[in-house]
This record gives structure tokens, sequence and C-alpha cells, in this order.
């Protein structure tokens, strides 16, 4: 008997469109990001974008209510929001067929204001056709500063496509108007990284995690970042004290299995050890 297997491209357009149905289904507004969502003036060479996942950005005050459709949908968690990054944007959920969704409650280096900010991307926002169902996108401006910020989070070379689009080839006019709505999208310290003033940015409280994000550092430099970029006290206090524990999600895909009290104890004191080697470590 022959075993036909489905493309990923095709499973992840299926995957966004699939989301979107709940999306309808629920009431909830919900972007399309990157792969098979990005506009064709944003093809690499005029070919189609190639992604292994879903990706959708969710009305920030209807996150909850859509996590709970895509479950009772069929879609199992696999991380949360809090596990997910360092900036804690997304969770990502599996379905037996439509694979894998990751779903977004704000875009990395964004505003803190994620309800206002996502209301900006809605207003601008276009539509297409994915997996035969009509979804909405952000505009084609802010595509350009969502892919960008992806490529420079991802640590990507200066000269990728992404980078080469949004600001190294961009005329005069395109700059303009990619700034200024970098402005309305409080995204000026990420977006820098794109153009290369990062450093005009030292005193703000993004400014070191977004350094870590895009040229790396230790795990006492990148929890001490999220701490900084906490929006207030309580979440900055709530950040460290998590800094000290174990995140059972990641373990469990270390181990290949739910850990159990005796592998959450060792990798608590292994932690440390792994922290101390990496402040010890030449630079």
């Amino acid at each position: 008997m022959t075993q036909h297997i489905v493309p990923m491209c095709v499973v992840v357009e299926l995957g966004h469109a699939a989301a979107q149905r709940v999306a309808d289904l629920a009431e909830v507004r919900v972007l399309h990001l990157k792969g098979p969502a990005t506009d064709r003036r944003l093809w690499h060479e005029g070919r189609p974008r190639i992604s292994t996942d879903a990706d959708v950005l969710v009305d920030p005050d209807r996150v909850r209510h859509y996590m709970d459709a895509l479950q009772q949908a069929g879609w199992r968690q696999e991380t949360d929001f809090a596990h997910g990054s360092s900036f804690e944007h997304a969770a990502t959920l599996r379905h037996d067929v439509w694979g894998y969704l990751d779903v977004h409650r704000h875009w990395p280096g964004f505003g803190d204001d994620a309800s206002e900010v996502f209301d900006l991307l809605w207003t601008a926002r276009q539509r297409q056709s994915i997996g035969g169902r009509r979804c909405a996108t952000p505009g084609l401006l802010d595509q350009r500063i969502i892919l960008s910020i992806n490529a420079v989070r991802d640590r990507c070379a200066p000269d990728h496509p992404d980078l080469t689009q949004a600001w190294a080839d961009a005329s005069a006019q395109l700059r303009s108007a990619l700034l200024a709505r970098v402005a309305q999208l409080d995204a000026s310290v990420a977006f820098a990284l794109v153009t290369g003033d990062f450093e005009r940015y030292p005193r703000d409280g993004q400014h070191a995690i977004w350094r870590v994000a895009a040229y790396g550092g230790s795990r006492r430099a990148e929890w001490a970042a999220r701490v900084r970029a906490a929006p207030d006290l309580r979440t900055g206090a709530r950040t460290a004290v998590r800094a000290l524990l174990v995140n059972p999600q990641n373990l469990q895909v270390r181990l290949g299995r739910a850990p159990s009290r005796g592998d959450l104890a060792r990798d608590f004191v292994g932690r440390f050890a792994r922290a101390v080697r990496e402040e010890l470590r030449p630079r």
C-alpha cells in the first residue's frame, strides 16, 4: 500500500486555515504572520516563504478565550507563554492533523501596551487566502518591520534578505515611512538593530534584553535583562523568582518524557553549576 506524505508547506497552510476557523467561531481577531502569510512582495527571489509551523498574533484581550477554543478543537499546548522565550510572547500548540501553531500574545520589540499595538496593526491589516480560508495579515509596512525584527532576534547575518529588504535596499521614502511606523508601534530599540543605531538607546529598559537576543549572553545576563525589561516592579520580581526555578517544559523536551521529582531536583542543582561555568568561561 502506497503511503502519501503531505508536504510540510501544505500542512502549514492548512494549519493557518484551521487556526482561522477556530478564531472565526470564537469571534477572536487574529493576524497571521510569516510563512505563507507573507506578502508576495516580500518573497525572496520570487519564491514562497517556507515555515514549519503556523504563527498567529491574537487580540491580547482575547488570548485566554482563543487558547481555550483551540484546545476544545483538538490542539494540545506544548509550551506556555512564560517559558516560550525570553520575551514570554508565544505559546506552542500541536494538532495531530494540522501540526504546530505558535500563538503570539504580543510581538517582541513592540510597545508594552499590547492591546494598543494590536489595534494599530489590525487597522492597517490586509486580507489573503491561506489554505482556502480568508485570513487577516499585517499590512505590508508592518510585515517589513515584523520580519526584520524577527531576523535580528534569530541572530541572522547582516546581509539577511529581510534586513536588506527592510533597510539596506530601501529608498529614502520607504525608510522614512518605516521609522514613522516604528515610532507608532514603540519599536525603536529593536528596530535600531536593523538600522545599525542600537547603541543610541543604552539607557532604555529594552536595550539589555535585545543585546542578549541579538548577540547572545550568559543565563545570568539573560535573566538580568528580562528583569530590567519588565514593565513594573511586580512583574520584575516574579521574573527574578522564576529565574531560580526549573523550566519543566524544557526539561521534558530534553529528557523525552515527563520529568520526575528527582529529575527536577537534579536539574535545579545543575542549573547553578552551568551558570557558574558560563560566568567563568573566557570571553
